[in-house]
């Protein structure tokens, strides 16, 4: 899933809705939700930088699951403690 905003005007005049079962964009619900939203290239605004230079978005994507850690032989009986994740929280 990616992480935007959209001006709450725009969500509450659509009839867009967020699932799964997007077939554009690769697949990707964000895309279909956007595009379903009416929202066009020249609609979108990155934040951050001067007006005076290019601006890129940035964006990320998070994808929830359960961790598989795998034990090695002769740790079979006691537990693995988890990688580090140098503080920060991470699904993966």
């Amino acid at each position: 899933m990616a992480g935007f905003a959209v001006n709450l005007k725009v969500v509450l005049n659509s009839d867009a809705v967020f699932g799964t079962s997007c077939k554009r964009g690769g697949g990707a619900p964000e895309t279909c939700l956007l595009e379903d939203m009416g929202l066009e290239r020249e609609d979108i605004e990155p934040f951050g930088y001067e007006k005076t230079k290019d601006r890129e978005i940035f964006v990320w994507h998070t994808k929830t699951s359960t961790p598989n850690i795998v034990q090695s032989k002769k740790n079979q009986t006691k537990p693995v403690p988890p990688p580090d994740t140098f503080g920060y929280f991470v699904e993966v």
